[in-house]
């Protein structure tokens, strides 16, 4: 008899994840920075939204504080959300050079297993 469609797919166990969303907004970058980064980010990002607003002002343009915003909500949504462990290990891993069992796409878009 042969295995119902789909299985034997995952062979590790699934984990649950439980991710801290970050809004891309100032206040909501700047509480992330306060409450999980590390020493001195909020201070920078202060001064880069400081200064964005400050051309924003003169210029009457808000493209620079678009893009401190855009700079600075990965990095908070990162803080917010460290790694695990096993995903530690994985990324030590993969920069010794062993990316044995990590998942990549394939010249035609197709994902494989390396």
């Amino acid at each position: 008899m042969s295995p119902p469609v789909g299985a034997n797919r995952h062979t590790q166990p699934m984990a649950t994840v439980t991710a801290v969303a970050i809004q891309r907004s100032g206040p909501a970058i700047r509480a992330a920075l306060a409450e999980h980064g590390v020493f001195g980010q909020l201070e920078r990002f202060e001064d880069e939204m400081r200064a964005a607003f400050t051309r924003a002002a003169e210029e009457l343009d808000l493209a620079g504080v678009d893009a401190v915003l855009s700079r600075w909500h990965p990095l908070a949504t990162m803080v917010a959300n460290p790694l695990t462990d096993d995903e530690q290990t994985q990324v030590a891993r993969a920069r010794a050079g062993d990316l044995a069992g990590l998942r990549a796409r394939d010249e035609h878009g197709n994902w494989v297993t390396l």
